[in-house]
C-alpha cells in the first residue's frame, strides 16, 4: 500500500492519466487559429501559423496549392526569399488517431 503525500498528489494532477484514472480521451482534430493570407515583395518572407487542438497530439501537412510540402510538419510555414512561383495557396491536413481536419486556405501574393 503506497500513501501519497498531499504535495505528490498536487503535482500528479498536472497529469490527465492521473486525473482521469488512466482514461486516454480522443479528440478529433480542431483548428483554433487559420493560417491567414500574406502579402509580400519578391525576395521577401512570408510566414503562416496554425494552431490545433487534438489528443492525442495531431501530424501536421503543409499544403502548396493541394500537395503536400516536402518536410513541412510544423505550426509555423515560412516561405523565404519568395518568388513569383511561390505564389499559391496554402493549407495544413491535421490528423491524428481520432481523425483529420483541413484548415482554410491562404493564398500567398509575391509583390
Amino acid at each position: 500500500l503506497t500513501t501519497e503525500t498531499d504535495a505528490e498528489t498536487i503535482a500528479n494532477y498536472s497529469d490527465p492519466a492521473y486525473v482521469l484514472g488512466g482514461w486516454s480521451p480522443l479528440l478529433s482534430p480542431i483548428v483554433l487559429v487559420q493560417p491567414e493570407p500574406a502579402e509580400v515583395d519578391h525576395g521577401g518572407t512570408a510566414t503562416f501559423n496554425i494552431k490545433v487542438a487534438a489528443i492525442p497530439a495531431a501530424r501536421l501537412q503543409w499544403l502548396r496549392d493541394g500537395e503536400p510540402i516536402v518536410g513541412a510538419h510544423d505550426a509555423v510555414f515560412t516561405v523565404e526569399q519568395a518568388k513569383a512561383e511561390d505564389a499559391a495557396v496554402y493549407s495544413v491536413l491535421v490528423e491524428n488517431e481520432a481523425g483529420t481536419a483541413l484548415s482554410h486556405e491562404a493564398k500567398l501574393f509575391v509583390r
